[in-house]
C-alpha cells in the first residue's frame, strides 16, 4: 500500500514538473523572467534526479549520446568563447533537449498519463495565438520585432503576445490535431478545445506572415491526410508534387495573391484579410529577405566544406539562421550528425517503425526536419515536438478519444 502512495504521489509531482515546464516555455509573459527561468531549471533539475535510473535502464545509449553532446558542446564554447558566453549560447538547445529526456521517460512509463496535460496545453496555445492574432491586428510587423531581443519586444511579450517561437511551436502540430478531429476520437469538449486550437492557429500562421511557416503547414496537411500508409510511389509523387508547388509559389507569389484578391473582392472581408496577409508577407520578405537567408545559409556550408570533421569551433563565425547547418559548421560531421539524430528521433521512431499512420507521424518529420535546416530552434517547439506530438500519438493509436473524460 506505501508503495503504491509512494508511486501516486511521484507519479503526480512528476505530471506538475512537466506541466509546470510546458506552461513555462509556450507562455509568452514567462519568457524574460530570471525567476522563471531559475524555477524551471530546478524543476529540470529535479525531474532528472527523479526518474534517472529508470531512463538509464531502458536508454543507456541514447542518455549516453543526449550527455555527451551537451557537455562536448559546452565545453568548446568555453574554450572558444567563455564561460557567460558558453552558457547563454546553449541555453536554448539544452533545455530543449530537456523535453526530449522528459519523453525518454514517459516512452517507458506511459503518456497515457499526460492525456489531460496535452489539451491543457493546447488551450494554452489558443489563448497565446488569439492574443496574437489581436495584436498583429493592432500592430503592422510585431511577429518580426518580437524574433528579436529588445525592450519593446519584452514589453509585448509580457502582454501574451508571441512571435516567431509561438508560430514555429503552433505549426507542426495544427494537421495531427486537424487529423484526431477528423478521425471523431475527442469527447465533446475535447472537440471544442481541439477547433479552437487549430482554427486560431491556422489564422496566427497566416496572420504572422511568415512564408516559411505557412508553406510548411500545407506540406503538413497534405502529408498528414494524403499519405496514411508507408507507400514508396506516393512519397516519390509527394516530393515531385512538393517541388513543383515550392518552386511555383517562390516565383509566383504576387500573381497568387493578385488572383486570390481579384477572387474575393466583392467579399470585403475575405478581400481585406487576403490583402493584410499579403502585405504581412511582403513586410517580412523585405526585412528577412531571401537573399539574406542564402547569405548565411552559404556561410555555414562553406564553414562546414573548410572544417568538415570537427568544424571551426566558433559560433561567431556560423551563418546563425539555420540549426541543422550551424552545428555542422561549428562542430563538424560527427557532431552535426549527433545532433540530427538527436532532434530527429522522435518523429523518426514513430514515422518509420509504424505503418498504420505514417502520414501523421511523416508530417512532423518532415515539417520540422525543414524547419531545422531553414530556421533556429525555439525551446518552445520542444514541447510540441517531444511532449504534445507523443501524447497526440499515443492518443491516435490506443483510440482512447471516446472514452477518455478525466
Amino acid at each position: 500500500m506505501n508503495n503504491e502512495v509512494k508511486k501516486i504521489t511521484k507519479d503526480n509531482v512528476l505530471y506538475v514538473f512537466t506541466l509546470w515546464l510546458c506552461v513555462w516555455a509556450i507562455s509568452p509573459p514567462l519568457s524574460y523572467g530570471m525567476v522563471y527561468r531559475a524555477i524551471s531549471l530546478g524543476a529540470f533539475c529535479l525531474f532528472f534526479v527523479m526518474t534517472y535510473n529508470l531512463v538509464l535502464v531502458k536508454n543507456k545509449k541514447i542518455l549516453f549520446l543526449l550527455f555527451f553532446y551537451i557537455i562536448y558542446t559546452l565545453v568548446i564554447s568555453y574554450l572558444f568563447d567563455g564561460f557567460d558566453l558558453a552558457f547563454s549560447r546553449n541555453i536554448q538547445t539544452i533545455l530543449f533537449l530537456g523535453f526530449f529526456y522528459i519523453f525518454l521517460y514517459y516512452k517507458e512509463t506511459g503518456f497515457n498519463k499526460l492525456y489531460s496535460l496535452a489539451f491543457i496545453i493546447l488551450i494554452l496555445f489558443g489563448i497565446w495565438n488569439c492574443i496574437t492574432i489581436y495584436t498583429l491586428d493592432s500592430y503592422v510587423g510585431v511577429a518580426r520585432l518580437l524574433a528579436q531581443s529588445s525592450e519593446n519586444a519584452e514589453q509585448f511579450t509580457d502582454e501574451g503576445v508571441g512571435g516567431y517561437g509561438l508560430v514555429y511551436s503552433v505549426m507542426p502540430l495544427i494537421a495531427i490535431v486537424a487529423f484526431l478531429i477528423y478521425k471523431r476520437l475527442f469527447t465533446i469538449e475535447y472537440m471544442v478545445f481541439s477547433l479552437f486550437f487549430t482554427i486560431s492557429g491556422i489564422w496566427l500562421v497566416f496572420k504572422a506572415g511568415y512564408s516559411i511557416s505557412f508553406i510548411l503547414l500545407i506540406i503538413s496537411f497534405v502529408l498528414v491526410f494524403a499519405l496514411r500508409k508507408k507507400n514508396l510511389s506516393n512519397l516519390v509523387l509527394f516530393t515531385v508534387i512538393l517541388s513543383f508547388l515550392w518552386f511555383y509559389w517562390e516565383n509566383n507569389t504576387e500573381s497568387i495573391f493578385n488572383f486570390l484578391e481579384q477572387l474575393f473582392k466583392n467579399n470585403y472581408y475575405f478581400e481585406t484579410k487576403i490583402i493584410d496577409i499579403h502585405q504581412s508577407i511582403n513586410l517580412n520578405n523585405a526585412i528577412g529577405s531571401v537573399e539574406g537567408r542564402m547569405e548565411r545559409y552559404t556561410r555555414s556550408i562553406n564553414l562546414f566544406i573548410d572544417n568538415p570533421l570537427f568544424g571551426c569551433f566558433e559560433f561567431q563565425k556560423v551563418g546563425k539562421h539555420s540549426m541543422i547547418l550551424d552545428k555542422f559548421a561549428q562542430y563538424g560531421f560527427f557532431i552535426g550528425s549527433l545532433f540530427l539524430m538527436l532532434i530527429l528521433y522522435v518523429p523518426y521512431k514513430y514515422c518509420f517503425f509504424n505503418n498504420k499512420h505514417f502520414g501523421f507521424s511523416f508530417g512532423v518529420f518532415v515539417t520540422f526536419g525543414l524547419f531545422a535546416l531553414l530556421n533556429n530552434i525555439p525551446t518552445s517547439l520542444g514541447v510540441s515536438l517531444f511532449i504534445i506530438y507523443p501524447i497526440l500519438y499515443d492518443f491516435l493509436i490506443n483510440k482512447k478519444g471516446t472514452k477518455y473524460h478525466s
